[in-house]
């Protein structure tokens, strides 16, 4: 049998770890003298005026975090697909690469740990451990499935808007980003998150404008999406709008992000997360 492993940037609820059968390693955030550990999506608190009042850093999930969450379900007698946040947005997937090398060093685990990036997060994460999840339960041995997820990662996409790009441009994790880019005017970019990295796609003006942009982004072959937000979902009602203009009857969920997402892109971030058959 197959456990599934990802970082908690996934923002699964406990409803979707149960139904993934998935462990949630999770990655923390300090502020001033005070760490916390990231929770379950709606399960961090106050978070959004903490780290609006507070300066905040985050710490990826360590290797003997990994290790501990492999080590026990090794243990239970099951093997591992472990699947987490883009490699080029934090060092998790090198933390969950050594402790599978150091577990799988011993005969009696060797084989039974598979590591993949994601190059993606948040409700494209959630898709991605959907699809190996149904995979898994078809019956596909571990390595072929760690190879399908692989290649299921262009089935899955990331868009989002930020109110300000301060944040991102001093987290160093954007790619190609025009210097020009910026939210003054009532202008916001439009960012994607491709082959792992942020990358400015488009402008808009307002928030109406961000919203058809957003929905713009979504693949045609889309079959479901995820809208993202911090704090207040009452934010993304312009993006509902512009998605169901686009797409009727796609089936819509909604996830708020965490406090580690929100340290690098801002609390005032919306997005859309969509999957493909």
């Amino acid at each position: 049998m197959i456990a599934i492993v990802t970082d908690s940037t996934a923002y699964l609820t406990p409803e979707d770890a149960r139904y993934l059968h998935a462990h949630v390693v999770p990655h923390t955030y300090t502020t001033g003298i005070q760490t916390y550990a990231e929770g379950f999506s709606g399960e961090n608190g106050g978070f959004t005026q903490l780290l609006q009042e507070n300066i905040c850093v985050t710490a990826q999930c360590s290797i003997s975090s990994f290790h501990a969450a492999f080590t026990g379900l090794l243990q239970r007698g099951y093997d591992i697909l472990c699947v987490v946040l883009s490699s080029r947005l934090s060092g998790a997937y090198s933390s969950a690469k050594a402790a599978s090398l150091a577990l799988c060093s011993h005969r009696r685990y060797a084989g039974r740990i598979q590591v993949v990036d994601s190059r993606t997060t948040a409700g494209a994460l959630r898709f991605l451990l959907g699809k190996a999840r149904a995979l898994a339960d078809q019956g596909l041995p571990l390595d072929k499935l760690a190879r399908a997820c692989e290649s299921l990662r262009d089935k899955v996409g990331l868009a989002f808007s930020v109110d300000t790009m301060d944040r991102l441009r001093k987290s160093g994790r954007l790619g190609i980003v025009r210097q020009s880019v910026s939210t003054i005017l009532n202008r916001r970019p439009i960012l994607l998150l491709e082959n792992g990295a942020v990358f400015s796609q488009d402008t808009a003006i307002g928030k109406s404008g961000q919203a058809s942009r957003l929905a713009e982004k979504i693949s045609a072959g889309a079959k479901s999406v995820t809208l993202h937000y911090f704090g207040n979902p009452q934010n993304l009602q312009p993006l509902v709008a512009a998605i169901r203009r686009r797409f009727f009857n796609i089936p819509m969920t909604f996830r708020e992000l965490g406090p580690v997402l929100g340290i690098h892109i801002g609390t005032g971030t919306i997005g859309v997360s969509w999957e493909e058959d």
